[in-house]
Parts: C-alpha cells; sequence; structure tokens
C-alpha cells in the first residue's frame, strides 16, 4: 500500500473537522465511489516499514526455537543465546544514535541493510551452532538501526506539517508485520520444519530491500530524495 496526501475534510464525521490520509491501491473497487482515482497504484511505498518489523519478531519470537529444535541447543541455553540478538539490536540502535551528526540517515539505513546481508547468509548455510547464534546477533545490530531511522525520515520525506499523522501510519504499518511474521513462521514451519526459518528470514530481507529501493526511487521521482538528510 501507498500513502498519496492528506486532507482535511467537513463531511466524514458529522459536526467534526477529520485529517484524512490517503492510502491508493484499494482493493474494494466500490461502485460510485468519491475517490476512484486512490484505486490506482500511485504514492509512495508504505510497506517497507512492514518489513523490517516483521524481520524483528521473527527472529525475536522463533530464534530460540530455531537453535533449540535446529541446532541442538538445551531450552535455557538457547534462551540465553536469544538475549545476544537482542544485545545487538540495543547497539545497532545505540550506535546509529551516537553517529547521527557523523552519518548521514540513508547511509546508516544503508549500513543496516549490508550487514544483514551476511547475517542472513551466515543463518542459511551449514555452519556450527556458534554461528547461528552471531547470525542472530548480526541481523540485530544491522536490522535495529533501520526502523528508527526511517521513521527519523518521515518530515522530509512527506512534509513537517503532516509527519505526525505520517508516522501513525507507519506505525500501523509496522505492526502489521509484527502481527503477521511470528505465526506466518509457525505456519510455515509446522508444514516444512523449522529448518526453513533461515530461508524465510531471507525471503522477508529480499522483500524488505526491493521495498527500501522502491520507495527511494519514488522519492527521487517527486524530488523529495536527499542523501544529504
Amino acid at each position: 500500500m501507498k500513502y498519496v496526501d492528506t486532507l482535511v475534510s467537513f463531511s466524514e464525521i458529522p459536526d467534526e473537522i477529520t485529517l484524512c490520509i490517503n492510502i491508493s491501491n484499494c482493493p474494494n473497487k466500490c461502485e460510485g465511489c468519491h475517490s476512484s482515482w486512490l484505486q490506482e497504484n500511485i504514492g509512495i511505498e508504505l510497506n517497507n516499514y512492514e518489513m523490517t518489523n516483521a524481520i524483528e519478531y521473527a527472529c525475536g519470537v522463533w530464534g530460540s526455537t530455531y537453535l533449540v529444535e535446529e541446532k541442538g541447543f538445551e531450552i535455557e541455553h538457547g534462551a540465553l543465546a536469544l538475549t545476544i540478538y537482542y544485545v545487538g539490536m540495543s547497539i545497532g540502535r545505540f550506535a546509529s544514535g551516537l553517529l547521527a551528526n557523523k552519518i548521514k540517515t540513508w547511509k546508516r539505513i544503508f549500513i543496516g541493510c549490508v550487514i544483514l546481508a551476511p547475517a542472513i547468509v551466515i543463518m542459511l548455510l551449514p555452519l556450527g551452532d556458534i554461528f547461528a547464534v552471531v547470525g542472530l546477533f548480526l541481523i540485530g545490530l544491522g536490522n535495529g538501526s533501520i526502523y528508527p531511522n526511517m521513521i527519523h525520515l518521515t518530515p522530509h520525506n512527506f512534509g513537517k506539517e503532516v509527519s505526525q499523522s505520517i508516522m501513525g501510519s507507519q506505525i500501523a504499518f509496522a505492526y502489521i508485520g509484527v502481527m503477521l511474521a511470528p505465526p506466518m513462521v509457525s505456519l510455515i514451519s509446522s508444514v516444512f520444519g523449522i529448518k526453513v526459518y533461515p530461508v524465510l528470514l531471507a525471503l522477508l530481507y529480499i522483500v524488505m530491500v526491493i521495498t527500501i529501493k522502491c520507495f527511494v526511487n519514488r522519492l527521487k521521482k517527486q524530488g523529495r530524495y536527499s542523501k544529504d538528510v
């Protein structure tokens, strides 16, 4: 789904002034729709917010299960090892904040995506148990800074006047990823086994990179992208 624009309406709720956020790609195709243009594929991608949070919660909820059932960790060791993932996420976000004045926001997002790539590869390869923990640590390290940096860019990408409203939509989309990722892993692993867990992480990563790339391209077309932000 894509953000298009905002408007102030006096007709949506009687006797109230309403700030409307227009989202495109509406699938309903209602007959006589007063905003039929929102059925078209226009606007700016919001799906990238879903993917980074989907990766975060797929690791947070299922990481220890993968370590126990596939890598042979004891239950308590698997739970303890998962804390390494959260340590990586905390370091990633803390370091991103420390470097905010030295490294531009888009570059910090790019660095996070680059760190994620070898992390996913480590998870995919049939390496020793400790490498799975290292892979989860690097996923946390790389992915941890992406979402807050994307939120930080909202006033630059959409305009300061509507940034608060847009942040609400971004957080809503992010929580779609939070809501769907853990049960998706559960459903697929119940059919194919937890061994497919790294593959699912890889697919989420690929989709995230594609959506971020599409988002950047859309911003460039609309003259809103600046690498100096």
